[in-house]
C-alpha cells in the first residue's frame, strides 16, 4: 500500500514523493530487464542518450516531471538550476531502492561529456558538463569502466526493446495525473527549453509518447 510521502517524513509534499517514487520504480524495472546493461543517460536532451528519451516522454512532459520531482528550479538569475543534492540523495535514499552507488541499479554523477557522443548531430568536438544517471546493474568485472566511459566514447547504447516500451507505457499512465498539475506552471516553458538543449545540438525532435493535459 502506498503512503503519502509528506505524512511519513520522506519528502516535502505528496506530489514530490509520488513523482520520485514512480521515477525510481521506472529505473528499477528497466534495470531488471535481462538484456539491460549498465549505462549512463543525460538529464538534459531530447535524443538517444537522454533520460527523457528513455522514459518515452515528450520534452514538455519530462520538464513537468522534473518540476514535480523538485529536481530543477529557476535561479535568481533566471537560469535553470539542477538540485544536485536532492538528485543524489534520491538515488541513495533506502526508501526508493536505487542504491545510489556501483552496487545499486542507479547512481548520479557529473562529467564533462563530448556532446556529439550524446547526439551525433551536435557540434563536433564540443564538450559540456552534464548531470548523468547510470541505470542498470553491473554484473561482470569491468562493466564499471565500460559504463563510465560509454558517453565519452560514443559507444552504442542498449537497444529499445519491447519490454522497455511496455515499461514506458506503464510509467506514462501512472505519472500522468502528477505531472499534469505542472502544465500551468509558469516555469514549465523555460524548463522545457532547457531540457531540449537546442543550443547544444541535443534535440533531434523525436519522441515516443506524448502525455497531454487532461
Amino acid at each position: 500500500m502506498l503512503h503519502a510521502g509528506s505524512s511519513i517524513g520522506i519528502e516535502k509534499d505528496d506530489d514530490t514523493y509520488f513523482a520520485r517514487l514512480l521515477f525510481a520504480e521506472f529505473f528499477k524495472r528497466v534495470a531488471k530487464d535481462d538484456i539491460t546493461k549498465a549505462w549512463y543517460n543525460t538529464l538534459r536532451g531530447n535524443c538517444a542518450m537522454s533520460i527523457n528519451r528513455l522514459l518515452g516522454l515528450s520534452p514538455r512532459s519530462y520538464a513537468a516531471l522534473l518540476l514535480a520531482s523538485d529536481f530543477v528550479s529557476i535561479g535568481k538569475r533566471s537560469n535553470v538550476q539542477v538540485n544536485t543534492t536532492a538528485l543524489k540523495e534520491w538515488t541513495k535514499k533506502d526508501h526508493y531502492g536505487l542504491g545510489g552507488d556501483r552496487r545499486g541499479c542507479a547512481e548520479h554523477t557529473q562529467s564533462n561529456v563530448v556532446l556529439q557522443n550524446i547526439n551525433p548531430t551536435a557540434e563536433k568536438g564540443k564538450k559540456k558538463d552534464h548531470h548523468l544517471i547510470r541505470i542498470g546493474y553491473y554484473y561482470e568485472e569491468g562493466e564499471t569502466i565500460v559504463a563510465s566511459k560509454s558517453i565519452n566514447d560514443g559507444a552504442t547504447p542498449p537497444p529499445l526493446t519491447h519490454r522497455l516500451r511496455t515499461i514506458q507505457r506503464w510509467f506514462s499512465l501512472n505519472i500522468r495525473d502528477i505531472i499534469s498539475k505542472q502544465y500551468q506552471n509558469e516555469k514549465l516553458e523555460q524548463i522545457e527549453e532547457w531540457v531540449r538543449a537546442k543550443e547544444l545540438g541535443l534535440d533531434d525532435q523525436i519522441t515516443y509518447y506524448v502525455i497531454l493535459p487532461a
